[in-house]
């Protein structure tokens, strides 16, 4: 975060410092490409250290996961849970979207008759027409809490809303890039809903919903297949990350 800072004020001095050289000599656009050429050079080194911290965390990731999946021993919980259920995995920080309503339009046309009384004066007849449209839904952010992931269901609890996914009643589960996201669909409730997260602060929930699924579908012994081929993509993309950016 220092050097973010260091480089934000060094490109504004710079700007501030080349718009005077400019008004003063035209040497100054020699300095324009300089400062365009240093410009790049601190998005490319921005961009470099964003990569890789992201690179680190998919590696703890993995780590975390094999250790989850390693006996599926459970953990304990304020939950009261079913017969037969136990926890596999909480996180916090996690964003609940929604799909909300946008406003409407509205939209008019008249086609009537304009009648002329006296010079000054004429009143209309008919034909005047509006429709109301609603806007299309847009998803929204609406909590941001913990995700409580489960060999049956998986449980959302924020401060404002509270969701409840039982496999057994689930329609779609699609997990985007790394996990990063997943959108959950069930019987019982008319609204799909996603849970986002980054591997920042542990487990992306897309990732471990797949898991949780797959052990209610299929058993344990699945599950743990599935999770550690992930385990093993996860640490072959970084591996192959570094050897082709090595540190230093």
């Amino acid at each position: 975060m220092a050097l973010i800072f260091i480089g934000i004020v060094a490109i504004v001095l710079m700007v501030a410092w080349l718009l005077t050289e400019l008004q003063q000599q035209p040497v100054g656009w020699l300095l324009i490409l300089l400062f365009a050429v240093f410009a790049v050079a601190i998005w490319r080194l921005l961009r470099k250290q964003r990569i890789e911290r992201n690179m680190g965390h998919m590696g703890k990731l993995a780590d975390q996961l094999e250790a989850v999946v390693s006996d599926f021993g459970g953990i304990d919980t304020y939950l009261a849970l079913r017969k037969g259920e136990k926890v596999i995995y909480q996180r916090g920080q996690v964003e609940l979207r929604e799909y909300k309503g946008a406003g409407s339009k509205i939209s008019s046309s008249y086609g009537g008759v304009n009648l002329r009384v006296s010079k000054n004066v004429s009143f209309s007849v008919g034909g005047s027409d509006g429709n109301i449209t609603p806007n299309p839904e847009e998803q929204t952010t609406i909590d941001v809490g913990t995700a409580i992931f489960t060999n049956q269901r998986i449980l959302f609890a924020g401060p404002n809303h509270a969701r409840e996914w039982d496999f057994d009643k689930l329609i779609n589960l699609f997990a985007g890039d790394n996990g990063f996201e997943v959108d959950l669909a069930v019987s019982n409730r008319n609204r799909a809903s996603t849970l986002a997260a980054d591997s920042r602060t542990g487990i992306t929930p897309g990732i471990m919903a797949v898991i949780c699924v797959e052990m209610f579908q299929e058993g344990e012994e699945a599950a743990r297949a599935e999770a550690m081929k992930i385990v093993q993509d996860v640490r072959d993309k970084t591996a192959e990350y570094w050897s082709k950016n090595p540190k230093g």
